[in-house]
């Protein structure tokens, strides 16, 4: 039987990928606060739900 399983929550290589960005920008966006992120212990996360809305949120001007 095939399970597909839904990735709610990014890693910093994922969403850095996902959005076209350096894994150092990512780092650096979500040590300051820039991008909504959750941090468990030392790894860092992201909902992509959350990544999708900050996206949206960036408008013509792009990002951070």
């Amino acid at each position: 039987m095939s399970r597909v399983v839904d990735q709610r929550y990014l890693s910093v290589s994922e969403t850095a990928t996902y959005l076209g960005l350096s894994p150092k920008t990512i780092y650096a966006w979500a040590e300051k606060g820039a991008i909504p992120a959750y941090k468990v212990g030392r790894v860092w996360r992201f909902d992509k739900t959350d990544v999708d809305d900050f996206v949206r949120g960036q408008g013509r001007d792009g990002f951070v």
